[in-house]
């Protein structure tokens, strides 16, 4: 998110951005960079072999990222010529499939060197490679399934990030992120003047009917169902709004009038609306109040679902006291608090209630899985209680509602908590059962995994916070997914942003930068990142220099 001037104490903008990844191996995802050269003064982090800057700020414009899940890809169903199974069909002609032959080395211990050579041939349409010649990923019969995508028909010499380093304002700035055809992200940013703005990246086709969601036919007159781009200028964004603040939690950010199909895979709106909470009230916030938000522990999902809870388990003798506890929970997920983790354990349970018998135990846990697909499509259920979805398919007989759901959730979930913290639900914490485990890519547990570098720790926050904490829904509670670093820049300050990595910086074992500052993240620390080559120079500690031949 980013903030104006009106809102800031310092009186200049400012910008917070946290990516949430699964940044458990360390050092973790990002790395710091400081880039300084003729006309580019920037720092902040990127990911390993990406140029420039994913997120940090330059001497005009900070900036910071989130995923945008714009879609990309389609699958086609295409079909093989019956006379000819190497040509395929296209607007009543026989067409031949575009043959590559590659060797890919495959790890085998029989093989001498431990590697073996892999013949792998890949066929092609005009839309693309036909997935299901691979293992996986197969038909049968005289269909084919073939992957179109931007990352084909775009691919291009240069990202589209470079430019992001010399842009002179936030104007410049939204213009050069519409350059970028490949990242689906939504960029928040803030310049030296005071603006602020928000724009998501990336070239979506525009379909001819229907959206991605499915596999599409390939059109009968072979006719192309990619009939343009959506223009970048009216990607999702927002550019000095009058709220005074931007900012993006994964949610959908099309505005009520977008025209074109853009994505089916968003973000519950959870965590933008608590952020929304707080920075409509802003008025004098400083980089601590920024760091603050980001450890935020309110969760706004449990404002739907626990009145329902409530209401269903007051008549439950056997619940009592989980009933007793949920009642006097305000909604925060503490680490040292019982109600946080009964509630994710019904809230669990309820939806595998909810969505197994329909589905079958396999398929519902795969789908529940996937949290963006159907968490605010479930509160959107929880609107009628007596909807089919709670209906049990195996009674017939009766017709069950989402209070019957509820009450056959609540003694799984005890029973689930029982065996993992005991028989008094007034002694369960959350913090003891959501972890978090840094580990080490060599040792990722078990004896040794310490001297490996890897240590565990109790979270607050859940996937619903903005301090997140995702957990597998198979494998309940530890977290899976966080913040991989924080970043907060107040333009006020000539000198340094603020930042810290949930990992290190390096990938040496044994070695302190390894993860150290995933230590100092774990107790909500920030350390200066420095901005002015001066300070870098006066708080410089080794210099190493690379001198040509």
């Amino acid at each position: 998110w980013a903030i104006s001037a009106a809102r800031s104490a310092s009186g200049h903008a400012m910008l917070a951005n946290d990516p949430h990844l699964d940044n458990r191996i360390l050092p973790g995802m990002f790395h710091p960079v400081g880039l300084f050269a003729p006309g580019i003064q920037a720092v902040g982090a990127t990911l390993p072999g990406l140029p420039g800057l994913l997120l940090g700020r330059t001497e005009h414009v900070a900036f910071g990222i989130t995923n945008a899940y714009g879609d990309v890809q389609d699958v086609y169903v295409e079909t093989l010529d019956p006379e000819n199974p190497e040509h395929y069909l296209e607007g009543g002609r026989s067409l031949p499939f575009r043959r590559s032959e590659q060797l890919i080395s495959v790890k085998d211990g029989d093989a001498p060197g431990g590697m073996r050579e892999h013949p792998l041939v890949v066929r092609y349409t005009t839309r693309g490679p036909v997935i299901s010649d691979h293992q996986g990923l197969g038909s049968e019969g005289d269909r084919v399934l073939v992957l179109r995508t931007t990352a084909w028909e775009k691919h291009a010499p240069q990202l589209g990030i470079e430019g992001l380093l010399d842009a002179p304002d936030a104007q410049a700035f939204d213009t050069r992120v519409q350059d970028i055809d490949l990242m689906m992200f939504n960029f928040v940013f803030a310049d030296d003047q005071g603006n602020i703005g928000h724009r998501a990246s990336g070239a979506l086709p525009l379909r001819a009917g229907g959206d991605g969601s499915l596999p599409r036919a390939v059109p009968a007159d072979g006719s192309d169902d990619w009939v343009g781009w959506i223009p970048k200028a009216r990607m999702p964004g927002a550019f000095n709004p009058a709220d005074g603040w931007v900012g993006t939690a994964n949610h959908d950010t099309r505005p009520a009038d977008f025209p074109w199909y853009y994505t089916n895979y968003v973000s519950p709106d959870y965590r933008y609306r608590r952020m929304g909470q707080v920075l409509n009230q802003a008025s004098q916030m400083t980089v601590a109040d920024h760091w603050a938000l980001m450890a935020d522990d309110r969760n706004l999902q449990s404002d739907t679902l626990l009145p329902h809870i409530l209401a269903a388990l007051a008549n439950e003798p056997a619940q009592a006291d989980l009933h007793t506890l949920l009642s006097s929970w305000d909604g925060v997920d503490r680490v040292d608090s019982p109600a946080p983790l009964i509630y994710q354990a019904l809230y669990r349970e309820i939806a595998l209630g909810t969505f197994t018998d329909e589905l079958g135990k396999d398929l519902a846990a795969d789908m529940l899985g996937t949290w963006y697909f159907w968490q605010q499509r479930f509160e959107a259920l929880l609107a009628a209680p007596d909807a089919d979805w709670f209906d049990d398919k195996g009674t017939p007989a009766r017709r069950e509602t989402l209070d019957d759901i509820i009450r056959a959730a609540a003694p799984r979930a005890r029973a689930l908590l029982e065996e993992l913290q005991g028989s008094d639900p007034a002694a369960w914490r959350w913090g003891t059962a959501h972890t978090l485990a840094f580990v080490s890519p060599l040792r990722p547990r078990g004896f040794g995994s310490g001297l490996a570098g890897g240590f565990e720790l109790e979270r607050s926050g859940s996937g619903e916070t903005l301090n997140r904490g995702i957990y597998a829904v198979e494998e309940p509670f530890a977290a899976i997914f966080l913040a991989s670093m924080k970043l907060v820049v107040d333009f006020a300050d000539p000198d340094k942003v603020e930042a810290i990595l949930a990992g290190g910086v390096v990938e040496r074992h044994f070695q302190r930068h390894q993860n150290d500052q995933a230590h100092l993240w774990a107790d909500g620390e920030r350390r200066p990142w420095w901005f002015s080559p001066a300070q870098v120079r006066a708080h410089a500690r080794t210099e190493t220099r690379l001198v040509p031949d």
